[in-house]
């Protein structure tokens, strides 16, 4: 499915996107992973911050149905250009995202 990425990331993303609770990594857990050993033992001043990811419609509360939806949309949605911020994160391998419009 991501034939370009690592398998230490695909190996991360199906042990954090798993349906049962009980089979998902909890968050102590995904920061050790290899995936992210470039912060094993980083103090918090050498770590770049997080991306901006804008979803101002979280604060609507939207139903299921609305919810699958607005995901499609970022998820389809063309990339806007990138703050440096984000430019970042792509540095490290995580995907910029798109705010909704």
């Amino acid at each position: 499915m991501f034939p370009k990425e690592s398998a230490d990331l695909i190996d991360l993303l199906d042990k954090l996107l798993q349906f049962d609770p009980r089979k998902r990594l909890t968050a102590e857990q995904a920061l050790g992973h290899p995936y992210l050993k470039l912060y094993h033992g980083a103090n918090s001043a050498s770590v770049p911050p997080p991306t901006d990811i804008a979803m101002p419609f979280e604060a609507a509360k939207p139903g299921v149905e609305q919810m699958r939806e607005l995901v499609w949309q970022v998820r389809l949605s063309p990339p806007r250009p990138a703050s440096p911020r984000a430019s970042q994160g792509r540095r490290l391998g995580m995907p910029a995202r798109s705010p909704l419009p």
